[in-house]
């Protein structure tokens, strides 16, 4: 999984050193991610597709993501993490898309972040303050303005990620979407890689150390 993402990055920006790193802090979120989102039964019930969702990405296996995309949407519960996975699985499809065009059939890399926009708009609309809605929402925006150029979807995704961290500073999943969505924003829009890869690992150190008080 690791060198999958390297590859994507660096083929990408060119610049594999900084992918490589990338991972590693992505790496580490996800860990702590799993581990720190102690919640109700409905919400551990999703870990599973999580899980996939996410091995999917790092694997590059657009097919298995889209069964997954099917997946969630078949699933009759509709509360807020039905909206969120269903918004995480159209966001790393566009992803895909964005770094390898022709990745997933008859869909591009725009029209998946604006799917993924959309489900997270109506989720955020009956939960205001879910903050890692709100992450993931800004995320699918910076993929959208990195790669239908819109400087209102960058707006947008700086708007929502400062939301998302004054709610919930120390969450993981926040922590994780942050680092990702401005590593991938070209530095025309606002994106910074190394104010990404800096504030991100210093964040999950301190996450890192709260969690082992605990």
């Amino acid at each position: 999984m690791p060198g999958n993402l390297a590859r994507t990055h660096g083929r990408r920006r060119g610049l594999r050193p900084h992918g490589c790193a990338l991972c590693a802090v992505a790496l580490a979120a996800a860990a702590l991610a799993s581990v720190s989102f102690s919640a109700p039964r409905a919400e551990v019930s999703w870990r599973d597709p999580e899980g996939r969702i996410q091995y999917s990405y790092y694997t590059e296996d657009a097919p298995a993501l889209r069964s997954l995309a099917e997946t969630v949407a078949l699933n009759e519960s509709r509360d807020r993490l039905h909206g969120y996975y269903a918004g995480l699985v159209a966001w790393r499809l566009a992803q895909l898309a964005a770094q390898s065009p022709g990745a997933v059939r008859g869909a591009s890399a725009a029209h998946l972040a604006r799917r993924c926009v959309g489900e997270l708009d109506a989720t955020l609309a009956a939960a205001t303050d879910f903050a890692e809605g709100l992450a993931l929402r800004a995320a699918c925006l910076a993929t959208e303005a990195d790669t239908a150029h819109a400087g209102h979807a960058a707006r947008g995704a700086r708007r929502d990620i400062g939301r998302a961290l004054r709610l919930a500073a120390r969450n993981p999943r926040v922590l994780l979407i942050d680092a990702m969505s401005e590593y991938q924003l070209a530095p025309e829009r606002g994106g910074d890689q190394e104010r990404a890869l800096a504030i991100t690992a210093r964040r999950l150190a301190r996450s890192t150390r709260a969690s082992m008080r605990c």
